[in-house]
């Protein structure tokens, strides 16, 4: 396992920030910083966004570029 490039790195924080899920990325990592209060449905809402955007890294292969 390679570690990603900045190029999708940016790519992925550019993508979860558009579907609403603030982020912070640097290559070759990406980190998710919740409210320490967060409430169920806020948890779920942030796993399901981070779903559709692997989803989409995944079948246009992001990585693969």
């Amino acid at each position: 396992k390679e570690p990603i490039s900045r190029a999708v790195t940016g790519r992925l924080f550019d993508a979860l920030v558009q579907a609403g899920l603030m982020t912070m990325a640097y290559s070759p990592h990406f980190r998710i910083q919740p409210a320490l209060s967060l409430d169920a449905q806020t948890a779920a809402n942030g796993v399901q966004i981070l779903r559709d955007v692997f989803d989409v890294m995944a079948r246009e292969n992001w990585i693969g570029q």
